[in-house]
């Protein structure tokens, strides 16, 4: 949402983030992808859809 406010109601980032109650940091943040993180996450795929007991 805040940023849409920047980008279609040219608002500052630090005026949209006041108004959303959303830190800078966070309106910035970049996640870093890894191939580690591709492989755990099909690991647990094939883990829990092996094990159907599992969960809720």
């Amino acid at each position: 949402m805040e940023q849409d406010a920047v980008r279609s109601r040219n608002v500052s980032i630090s005026f949209a983030c006041q108004l959303f109650v959303v830190s800078e940091s966070c309106y910035r943040y970049q996640p870093q992808l890894n191939e580690e993180n591709e492989v755990i996450a099909d690991w647990l795929l094939r883990i829990t859809g092996s094990q159907r007991n599992w969960g809720y």
